[in-house]
């Protein structure tokens, strides 16, 4: 394989790890998301019924 066919197949390489890595950090800020909106609905409810 010549250096641009190396270069290639490492960039391709790179793309689908940083990809994976991407989709790791999305799961992971949509679960926040859902613990935070979960939470303040919890906030929201017990503020309801103190009043």
């Amino acid at each position: 394989m010549d250096m641009a066919g190396m270069k290639r197949q490492h960039q391709q390489r790179k793309h689908a790890m940083l990809s994976m890595w991407r989709d790791g950090v999305e799961r992971q800020l949509s679960a926040l998301n859902a613990a935070i909106d979960t939470l303040e609905q919890q906030m929201n409810r017990t503020s309801n019924q103190a009043e």
